[in-house]
């Protein structure tokens, strides 16, 4: 069965963004808003590769 389990392209960018959306998410569930906290870990995950 692991064989039929597709390769995941992972970048240099793959760990931070998902810091960033973890920190979305608890920011949101303590009464931010989801769109706010999105739009923010873009912008910083966009910063920090260079766009």
């Amino acid at each position: 069965m692991g064989s039929h389990v597709p390769v995941i392209e992972q970048s240099d960018y793959h760990f931070r963004a998902g810091v960033y959306l973890i920190t979305a998410i608890i920011n949101t569930v303590n009464g931010s808003k989801l769109d706010d906290e999105l739009a923010n870990a873009e912008q910083q995950l966009r910063f920090e590769m260079g766009l």
